[in-house]
């Protein structure tokens, strides 16, 4: 009797083990994911597709010279605002055209930029040519881990490790600060070491089932 009771006390905490990790796990969900799952139910466009659709073709027909990139701005609402960049003003006439196109206004914004898209991949393929292509760098205290183009902050990102405000400025000053940043690198993760993160997590699932199995199995 005594032993049925102590199984049935184990088997509650077990049950309630796995139900707080699945509560977590529901917790976890980023608001895009819950944006996701909303669109499926609603039908809505969050990632404003049509909406973005229309507007390249309008871009590409009347103002295709000084347009430089489209992103979504999700900082202050997660369904997020589709920002358009220029590298000179367009007209009131334009913006009301563009806006026009929208299914809400509101959801569009202009603003302008020094360069376009296309100038930051010329400048990341300069960067990388020399980098990764010339290694103007292989003989320093520090290594660069990745570029990229972010066309949000309108640079050109360049990540060092380990990161140092001196190994910085002899980057910047190699290429110039004008069309770049510098930022802290992160290491690279080897498919070894996602699969080793991938076992520590089955490893648990296994222990835990075979001591239910122990348990239950007397």
């Amino acid at each position: 009797m005594k032993r049925n009771l102590v199984r049935g006390a184990s088997l509650i905490a077990a049950v309630g083990l796995m139900l707080n990790i699945n509560s977590a796990a529901a917790d976890s969900e980023s608001p895009l994911e819950e944006i996701r799952l909303d669109e499926k139910e609603t039908g809505d466009d969050r990632n404003h597709t049509e909406t973005i659709s229309k507007i390249q073709a309008y871009i590409d027909e009347h103002v295709p010279d000084t347009f430089a990139s489209l992103h979504i701005d999700r900082e202050e609402n997660p369904s997020g605002k589709v920002v358009l960049s220029f590298t000179e003003e367009i007209s009131p006439e334009v913006k009301e055209e563009i806006k026009a196109l929208a299914n809400d206004p509101d959801e569009v914004s202009f603003r302008l930029v020094p360069y376009t898209e296309d100038e930051l991949l010329l400048k990341q393929s300069e960067v990388d040519k020399a980098i990764f292509g010339d290694k103007v760098f292989q003989d320093e205290r520090f290594s660069v881990s990745h570029t990229s183009t972010d066309i949000i902050n309108h640079k050109v990102e360049i990540g060092i490790l380990p990161f140092n405000e001196e190994a910085a400025q002899q980057v910047k000053d190699y290429f110039g600060d004008e069309m770049i940043q510098v930022v802290a690198g992160h290491e690279a993760q080897t498919l070894t070491e996602e699969k080793a993160e991938d076992d520590e997590n089955t490893g648990f699932w296994t222990k835990f089932l075979s001591f239910l199995s122990n348990l239950f199995g007397q």
